[in-house]
């Protein structure tokens, strides 16, 4: 099979491309492992003509780990640690660190890396550090402490059920204890039990209306679903039902292949619900792209659906661009502790900050 990888090197700054094409394909002409060792090293020495530093022949490395070398000797403008954020429009590269077209449009020099490649590994696969990761979870849905936004209605509204059962019971108590000494008393207790029992009664519609209203700050958790859901489907799994048309979660405008941005006219940058329905029509399964998937993040709000072969565990920090961070979400695979990168999302940068500082990672590598 013919392989696609471009030769990239440095020319005024910018990064540039030029194919392969001087050199045949001698494994496809001749069907020789040695000849293709050798159609290797001559492809690898043509490239060092284009930059400062050499690195010596190995025979037994693949053309990704001689590339990855060239570039880890030279990489002043740190080519290989942009090029894990990269998202390739052609799925069947997806585990391969090597991307020469970004699925979101951005260009290599657009991407500002926030991780270092230090090796290679035996697999193929670069090992980064200076990562940030978080784990996704799939098994439910947690429960989540929140805070929304409070108002005097709803700062009453949470008191009500405390003032009748420390309030207004202990008052009706004493003077239905006094009532024998003047028989209003009875008839004054009787109504204040009367309107406890009332209040009381209508208790789980006040702590429901006090904890309703835009969240404004919630535990950050990365929680994913096999299949569609909508937004609202999330909001009431992780916050619970609530009195009121506030929204909670929000759909991305840009952050994944299937989001669409609202009309110009809001005020806020937000998703438009079309894209629910882009992916709930979607068929479940596409044989290149895998299956379809929800992310819900609650750091900011937000709902994304993406398209993977395996469920993502790990969601690895690597850069950013065009206002919004590149995040990897990667699989495991247990055999070589190694991840496999299953698609890339563009998420706040913020999230960041939620996330824990992690060892080397090798990511990608062979599928």
């Amino acid at each position: 099979m013919r392989n696609p990888i471009l030769s990239t090197f440095m020319v005024s700054g910018k990064i540039r491309s030029r194919g392969w094409s001087a050199i045949s394909n001698s494994k496809k002409q001749y069907g020789s492992e040695k000849v293709f060792r050798g159609d290797i090293a001559q492809k690898k020495s043509m490239l060092m003509g284009f930059f400062e530093h050499r690195i010596l022949p190995d025979a037994g490395e693949t053309e990704l780990q001689a590339l990855a070398r060239l570039f880890m000797a030279n990489d002043n403008d740190r080519i290989a640690d942009r090029m894990i954020s990269m998202f390739p429009r052609d799925r069947r590269g997806i585990n391969q660190w090597y991307t020469k077209e970004d699925e979101y449009g951005a260009k290599l020099w657009d991407i500002e890396p926030a991780v270092q490649v230090i090796g290679v590994t035996s697999n193929g696969s670069l090992v980064l550090d200076g990562c940030r990761a978080a784990a996704i979870r799939w098994k439910n849905f947690p429960s989540v402490a929140f805070a929304t936004r409070r108002t005097i209605r709803r700062l009453l509204a949470h008191a009500m059920p405390y003032v009748t059962l420390f309030v207004l019971i202990p008052v009706g108590g004493i003077a239905l204890k006094f009532s024998f000494v003047d028989s209003n008393l009875f008839i004054w207790s009787m109504l204040i039990f009367g309107l406890s029992l009332t209040l009381l009664l209508f208790a789980p519609i006040f702590t429901t209306y006090a904890h309703s209203g835009r969240v404004v700050l919630t535990r950050p958790w990365l929680i994913g679903v096999k299949g569609v859901i909508s937004a609202q489907e999330a909001s009431d799994h992780l916050y619970g039902y609530q009195i009121g048309d506030s929204r909670r979660t929000f759909y991305t405008p840009s952050g994944s292949p299937l989001a669409r941005p609202r009309e110009s006219d809001s005020k806020f940058r937000e998703g438009h619900v079309s894209q629910y329905d882009a992916a709930l029509a979607a068929p479940p399964f596409d044989p290149i792209e895998g299956h379809m998937f929800t992310l819900v993040d609650t750091v900011s709000s937000t709902i994304y659906y993406f398209r993977a072969h395996r469920p993502p565990t790990v969601c690895l920090f690597t850069g950013s661009e065009g206002g919004q961070g590149r995040f990897v979400l990667a699989s495991e695979k247990c055999s070589s502790s190694e991840l496999r990168r299953e698609t890339v999302l563009r998420m706040p940068s913020y999230i960041f900050g939620h996330m824990h500082t992690c060892d080397w990672v090798a990511l990608c590598g062979n599928p």
